[in-house]
Protein backbone atom coordinates (compact mmCIF):
# COMPACT_ATOMS: atom_id res chain seq x y z
CA UNK A 1 0.00 0.00 0.00
CA UNK A 2 1.23 3.28 -0.92
CA UNK A 3 2.34 5.59 2.25
CA UNK A 4 3.06 8.53 0.41
CA UNK A 5 4.33 9.89 -3.28
CA UNK A 6 7.52 12.09 -4.40
CA UNK A 7 7.14 13.61 -7.91
CA UNK A 8 10.23 13.30 -9.85
CA UNK A 9 11.21 15.84 -12.39
CA UNK A 10 13.22 15.13 -15.60
CA UNK A 11 15.49 17.25 -17.45
CA UNK A 12 13.88 16.45 -20.63
CA UNK A 13 10.40 18.77 -21.22
CA UNK A 14 9.24 16.25 -23.31
CA UNK A 15 9.25 13.31 -20.52
CA UNK A 16 6.18 13.67 -18.46
CA UNK A 17 7.15 14.18 -14.58
CA UNK A 18 6.51 10.81 -12.54
CA UNK A 19 5.09 10.10 -9.36
CA UNK A 20 6.46 7.31 -7.21
CA UNK A 21 4.31 6.00 -4.35
CA UNK A 22 6.06 4.62 -1.58
CA UNK A 23 5.35 2.12 0.92
CA UNK A 24 5.22 2.13 5.05
CA UNK A 25 8.73 0.52 4.67
CA UNK A 26 10.31 3.96 3.80
CA UNK A 27 10.97 6.32 7.03
CA UNK A 28 11.39 9.38 4.34
CA UNK A 29 12.88 10.73 1.08
CA UNK A 30 16.00 12.13 0.82
CA UNK A 31 17.10 14.19 -1.79
CA UNK A 32 16.59 13.81 -5.90
CA UNK A 33 18.68 14.33 -8.50
CA UNK A 34 17.67 13.96 -12.84
CA UNK A 35 20.37 13.71 -14.97
CA UNK A 36 20.41 14.16 -19.01
CA UNK A 37 23.39 13.95 -22.13
CA UNK A 38 23.03 16.79 -24.43
CA UNK A 39 25.75 17.27 -27.88
CA UNK A 40 28.48 20.12 -27.55
CA UNK A 41 29.42 19.85 -31.01
CA UNK A 42 30.45 15.73 -31.13
CA UNK A 43 30.99 15.96 -27.53
CA UNK A 44 28.60 14.26 -24.95
CA UNK A 45 27.97 16.42 -21.33
CA UNK A 46 26.24 14.91 -19.10
CA UNK A 47 23.91 17.18 -17.37
CA UNK A 48 23.15 16.94 -13.34
CA UNK A 49 20.48 18.22 -11.72
CA UNK A 50 20.66 17.98 -8.00
CA UNK A 51 20.04 20.45 -5.01
CA UNK A 52 22.25 23.61 -4.61
CA UNK A 53 24.20 22.13 -1.47
CA UNK A 54 25.69 18.90 -3.92
CA UNK A 55 27.52 21.69 -6.07
CA UNK A 56 30.77 21.88 -3.79
CA UNK A 57 31.14 17.75 -3.66
CA UNK A 58 30.36 17.82 -7.35
CA UNK A 59 33.22 20.32 -7.96
CA UNK A 60 35.60 18.18 -5.58
CA UNK A 61 34.87 14.54 -7.15
CA UNK A 62 36.06 16.14 -10.40
CA UNK A 63 38.92 17.49 -9.04
CA UNK A 64 38.14 21.00 -9.09
CA UNK A 65 36.68 23.36 -6.74
CA UNK A 66 34.67 27.06 -7.88
CA UNK A 67 37.17 29.60 -9.59
CA UNK A 68 35.23 31.59 -11.81
CA UNK A 69 31.66 33.12 -12.34
CA UNK A 70 29.99 33.29 -15.94
CA UNK A 71 26.78 35.33 -16.33
CA UNK A 72 24.45 34.22 -18.77
CA UNK A 73 22.44 36.71 -21.29
CA UNK A 74 19.33 35.29 -19.50
CA UNK A 75 20.56 36.21 -15.79
CA UNK A 76 21.79 32.53 -14.88
CA UNK A 77 25.29 32.85 -12.48
CA UNK A 78 27.57 29.66 -13.58
CA UNK A 79 30.22 28.64 -11.02
CA UNK A 80 33.50 27.66 -13.35
CA UNK A 81 36.42 25.53 -12.15
CA UNK A 82 39.16 23.94 -13.90
CA UNK A 83 39.73 20.03 -13.84
CA UNK A 84 43.03 20.08 -11.51
CA UNK A 85 43.41 23.63 -10.39
CA UNK A 86 44.38 26.75 -12.01
CA UNK A 87 46.71 24.89 -14.74
CA UNK A 88 44.18 21.93 -15.26
CA UNK A 89 42.24 21.56 -18.24
CA UNK A 90 38.76 20.77 -19.00
CA UNK A 91 35.86 22.74 -16.30
CA UNK A 92 33.72 21.52 -14.13
CA UNK A 93 30.28 23.78 -14.12
CA UNK A 94 26.99 24.93 -11.94
CA UNK A 95 24.36 26.92 -13.10
CA UNK A 96 22.32 28.43 -10.46
CA UNK A 97 18.61 28.37 -10.39
CA UNK A 98 16.59 29.03 -7.38
CA UNK A 99 17.62 26.62 -4.88
CA UNK A 100 18.74 23.75 -7.66
CA UNK A 101 21.93 23.65 -9.60
CA UNK A 102 22.18 22.29 -13.01
CA UNK A 103 25.86 20.50 -13.42
CA UNK A 104 28.32 19.12 -15.56
CA UNK A 105 31.64 18.69 -16.69
CA UNK A 106 33.41 19.29 -20.17
CA UNK A 107 36.62 17.84 -21.47
CA UNK A 108 39.73 19.30 -22.02
CA UNK A 109 40.14 20.81 -25.67
CA UNK A 110 36.69 22.27 -24.89
CA UNK A 111 37.27 26.32 -24.46
CA UNK A 112 35.59 28.50 -21.85
CA UNK A 113 34.39 30.25 -24.36
CA UNK A 114 32.90 28.02 -25.93
CA UNK A 115 31.04 26.52 -23.29
CA UNK A 116 29.75 29.68 -22.06
CA UNK A 117 28.24 29.84 -25.87
CA UNK A 118 26.70 26.19 -25.48
CA UNK A 119 25.05 27.21 -21.92
CA UNK A 120 23.86 30.68 -23.29
CA UNK A 121 21.83 28.07 -25.79
CA UNK A 122 19.97 26.60 -23.24
CA UNK A 123 16.37 27.70 -21.50
CA UNK A 124 16.92 26.32 -17.88
CA UNK A 125 13.49 26.73 -16.31
CA UNK A 126 12.47 24.92 -12.48
CA UNK A 127 9.28 22.48 -13.08
CA UNK A 128 7.55 19.93 -10.81
CA UNK A 129 10.28 19.30 -8.11
CA UNK A 130 13.25 20.33 -10.36
CA UNK A 131 14.69 21.49 -13.63
CA UNK A 132 14.01 21.04 -17.31
CA UNK A 133 16.45 22.09 -20.18
CA UNK A 134 15.05 23.19 -23.87
CA UNK A 135 18.43 23.12 -26.06
CA UNK A 136 17.53 25.68 -28.87
CA UNK A 137 19.93 24.57 -31.30
CA UNK A 138 21.72 21.47 -29.95
CA UNK A 139 20.08 18.44 -28.89
CA UNK A 140 19.74 15.89 -26.49
CA UNK A 141 22.43 12.34 -27.18
CA UNK A 142 21.10 9.75 -29.06
CA UNK A 143 20.48 6.42 -27.15
CA UNK A 144 21.70 8.46 -23.88
CA UNK A 145 18.19 8.41 -21.99
CA UNK A 146 17.59 11.01 -19.55
CA UNK A 147 16.59 9.21 -16.09
CA UNK A 148 15.89 10.66 -12.15
CA UNK A 149 17.57 9.30 -9.06
CA UNK A 150 15.78 9.47 -5.44
CA UNK A 151 17.45 8.40 -2.67
CA UNK A 152 14.65 6.74 0.39
CA UNK A 153 15.66 6.30 4.26
CA UNK A 154 13.98 2.81 4.99
CA UNK A 155 12.82 2.18 8.51
CA UNK A 156 15.61 0.05 9.02
CA UNK A 157 17.88 3.40 8.61
CA UNK A 158 19.13 1.25 5.60
CA UNK A 159 19.41 3.94 2.32
CA UNK A 160 18.16 2.73 -1.05
CA UNK A 161 18.97 4.75 -4.16
CA UNK A 162 15.90 4.29 -6.74
CA UNK A 163 16.92 4.87 -10.70
CA UNK A 164 13.86 5.91 -12.39
CA UNK A 165 13.79 5.73 -16.26
CA UNK A 166 11.10 5.77 -18.93
CA UNK A 167 10.43 2.29 -20.09
CA UNK A 168 11.32 1.93 -24.45
CA UNK A 169 9.28 -1.16 -24.81
CA UNK A 170 6.76 -2.79 -23.00
CA UNK A 171 6.89 -4.69 -19.59
CA UNK A 172 8.66 -8.00 -19.16
CA UNK A 173 4.99 -9.93 -18.22
CA UNK A 174 7.15 -12.84 -18.07
CA UNK A 175 10.03 -12.66 -15.87
CA UNK A 176 9.95 -11.88 -12.02
CA UNK A 177 7.39 -11.34 -9.34
CA UNK A 178 4.13 -9.90 -9.95
CA UNK A 179 3.63 -7.14 -7.37
CA UNK A 180 1.40 -3.55 -7.04
CA UNK A 181 3.63 -1.32 -9.28
CA UNK A 182 4.35 -4.43 -12.28
CA UNK A 183 6.93 -7.18 -12.00
CA UNK A 184 9.77 -7.43 -10.19
CA UNK A 185 13.02 -9.09 -10.73
CA UNK A 186 16.22 -9.81 -9.10
CA UNK A 187 19.58 -8.37 -11.36
CA UNK A 188 22.93 -10.43 -10.70
CA UNK A 189 25.59 -8.57 -12.92
CA UNK A 190 29.25 -9.97 -12.94
CA UNK A 191 31.42 -8.46 -10.76
CA UNK A 192 28.52 -6.36 -8.84
CA UNK A 193 26.38 -6.22 -6.27
CA UNK A 194 22.84 -7.46 -7.36
CA UNK A 195 19.81 -5.28 -6.88
CA UNK A 196 16.08 -5.08 -7.83
CA UNK A 197 14.01 -4.13 -11.12
CA UNK A 198 10.73 -3.17 -10.89
CA UNK A 199 8.94 -3.80 -14.65
CA UNK A 200 6.40 -0.95 -14.63
CA UNK A 201 3.82 0.51 -17.56
CA UNK A 202 5.99 3.11 -18.98
CA UNK A 203 8.85 2.83 -16.96
CA UNK A 204 11.47 1.00 -15.27
CA UNK A 205 13.02 1.58 -11.54
CA UNK A 206 16.12 -0.17 -10.64
CA UNK A 207 16.29 -0.29 -6.56
CA UNK A 208 20.22 -0.42 -5.60
CA UNK A 209 20.91 -0.94 -1.99
CA UNK A 210 24.43 -0.20 -0.68
CA UNK A 211 24.98 -3.87 -0.23
CA UNK A 212 23.71 -7.45 -1.13
CA UNK A 213 22.54 -7.98 2.45
CA UNK A 214 19.92 -5.51 1.96
CA UNK A 215 18.13 -7.51 -0.62
CA UNK A 216 15.12 -8.77 1.88
CA UNK A 217 14.22 -5.68 3.04
CA UNK A 218 14.44 -3.76 -0.57
CA UNK A 219 12.26 -6.16 -1.90
CA UNK A 220 9.27 -5.79 0.65
CA UNK A 221 10.19 -1.72 -0.70
CA UNK A 222 10.01 -2.98 -4.42
CA UNK A 223 6.36 -4.91 -3.74
CA UNK A 224 4.74 -1.90 -3.20
CA UNK A 225 6.02 0.56 -4.93
CA UNK A 226 4.36 2.52 -8.10
CA UNK A 227 5.32 4.83 -10.54
CA UNK A 228 3.00 6.38 -12.80
CA UNK A 229 3.55 9.70 -15.29
CA UNK A 230 1.93 12.88 -14.48
CA UNK A 231 -0.62 14.14 -17.03
CA UNK A 232 0.77 17.11 -19.30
Amino acid sequence: MVHRSVRCTFLDPAVHDVEVGLPATVQRAGGHSSFGVLLLGRVEVELNDSAADVLPDFFAAGGAEPEDELALRDGHRVDVGRIGGRDGTGYCFGVHVGRRRLLGAVPPGVRLASLAAWLADLRISSAGSGLQVHPLRNHWAPGREVHAALVVVLRSGGRLLLDVRPAHQPPRWGAGLAVAGGRLGRVAPAGRAEYLTLDAPGHVVHLLPPTADHLDEVAAVGSALTVQAVPA
